[in-house]
């Protein structure tokens, strides 16, 4: 006896050809966009851990260069500001005829608006200055410097190494089981569970960090707290919207997000660590 309607002895007709080669398109186009991706990734890796790496070396020399050579100075406070929960000092000083300004930590030059004092700067780069004239300060400055900066250049090439791993897992797991590999749930499963594995550890070094700068400066937990759960239903707002039409969906619904998220969270990333570096000179 035989089985049902085109399909010899079994249960069911066989999968139509334009089902079929809507997959095989799919897994196509899977296959070019983690290359893409595993692309930008390893170029990010290359460029972003090294670029910081040598904007943390060259502001490390400058202050050495401070703490050896540097010129006494005296600044003038010009405006104090509250910047968020710190507050900064904004002050310039004239060198050959030429005014330069800066804004430091109000930690580091307790002056009030028309207080002179003094300070040091580099002559062959007078806009680099600090609010001190105890050398001691720059060296212990750079030394900080440099005990920091590593953790953060490790910390940029770990994650970028990591986006690239994963890209170029994924690349290689879809090349061998095509489309079982986008239709497996198990797959599926594996796919989230790196991801997560991937975020988790940024999420608690993040609010380690601000948790314990604030600690440091005395000040209240609380947005700290606020922001790991605002962080947190962010994360869980982001999984319920990929999957909620199923895992059919979810592949486009990603692909969607990842084509706004990633560039915005690059920028944003580069945005703070300029910032950063800006408020350290």
């Amino acid at each position: 006896m035989t089985g049902g309607a085109g399909q010899p002895g079994g249960t069911g007709p066989l999968p139509l050809a334009g089902e079929l080669a809507g997959v095989d398109a799919r897994v196509e186009r899977n296959i070019r966009g983690l290359r893409r991706w595993r692309l930008i990734f390893f170029l990010l890796l290359l460029a972003i851990p090294g670029g910081s790496y040598w904007l943390f070396e060259r502001q490390a020399q400058r202050l050495e260069a401070l703490a050896e050579h540097g010129a006494t100075i005296t600044a003038t406070v010009r405006a104090v500001s509250r910047q968020g929960s710190a507050t900064h000092v904004s002050y310039e000083y004239t060198v050959a005829g030429e005014t330069y300004s800066w804004s430091t930590l109000q930690s580091d030059a307790e002056y009030v608006v028309g207080q002179a004092f003094p300070a040091l700067y580099l002559p062959e780069n007078p806009s680099f200055s600090r609010p001190t004239v105890d050398r001691a300060r720059a060296t212990a400055e750079a030394v900080g410097n440099r005990t920091s900066s590593w953790k953060v250049v490790a910390g940029m090439f770990a994650f970028f190494a990591f986006a690239t791993f994963a890209c170029d897992s994924s690349l290689r797991g879809l090349r061998k089981r095509g489309r079982d590999e986008l239709t497996d749930p198990r797959a599926y499963r594996r796919r989230l569970a790196f991801a997560g594995a991937m975020l988790t550890p940024l999420l608690v070094l993040i609010f380690y960090g601000h948790g314990r700068s604030a600690l440091q400066r005395g000040e209240s937990l609380w947005p700290v707290v606020l922001g790991a759960v605002l962080g947190l239903s962010t994360l869980g707002g982001t999984v319920f919207y990929v999957l909620r039409s199923g895992q059919a969906q979810a592949p486009a619904r990603s692909a969607r997000l990842l084509k706004w998220v990633v560039p915005m969270a690059v920028g944003v990333a580069a945005l703070r660590l300029l910032v950063w570096l800006a408020s350290r000179q």
